[in-house]
């Protein structure tokens, strides 16, 4: 299992990285009824890490990506300690998000990853793309749900239109992600007993 586990941790952990170096990238679309620019190239990149939790999935079932999202966190949460007591310069250079934001961010990728998992491998069968689909919605739907309210609430921020738009913007790249998904089917088959094509 431990050896199963290193490249999907890996992917994993890569995307979680990228999106936590991208976290102070505003992009200049979609403004709040405030006017400031709240969606970050982290927001963009999230998707990134479903996926990857899709084909671990997909060729391991969802025992392993469940492990895969635990140990990808929890990676990542040992890595970030490290880099704030002043251990290492050259991660110090990533910045550290917040108390708040780190344990909503936490919450609400577990939760809609579990829920992920789960609908993904339910909606295995004949068609390829129903489960990587079902999977990409319910963690578009679950993410903002549990993320929003934990990060935001109680802070003035217009956070319930931010978190309906970013669930848009989820389901949409979700389903521009099938098309890479399709191409490395044949690179990552089902281990047997798993059904899907």
């Amino acid at each position: 299992m431990v050896g199963r586990m290193i490249l999907p941790v890996g992917l994993l952990l890569f995307a979680l990285f990228e999106m936590q170096e991208n976290a102070g990238t505003t992009v200049a679309y979609f403004p709040g009824t405030d006017g400031r620019f709240w969606l970050s190239g982290s927001h963009l990149l999230l998707p990134l890490a479903f996926f990857a939790v899709h084909l671990t999935n997909r060729r391991y079932g969802p025992a392993y990506a469940l492990a895969q999202a635990v140990l990808g966190l929890a990676a990542l949460f040992f890595i970030d300690l490290y880099a704030n007591n002043g251990a290492d310069p050259a991660i110090q250079t990533v910045a550290i998000p917040s108390l708040r934001l780190a344990v909503a961010f936490a919450v609400a990728f577990f939760a809609a990853g579990f829920v992920s998992i789960i609908a993904f491998d339910g909606a295995r069968g004949p068609y390829w793309w129903s489960a990587p689909l079902v999977g990409f919605l319910c963690a578009a739907i679950f993410f903002p749900l549990f993320f929003f309210p934990a990060a935001y609430a109680g802070l003035g921020d217009p956070w319930i239109g931010e978190g309906l738009t970013y669930m848009g913007i989820l389901a949409g790249e979700g389903i521009a992600l099938l098309f890479p998904y399709y191409l490395l089917r044949r690179i990552v088959p089902p281990l047997s007993g798993f059904g899907g094509f």
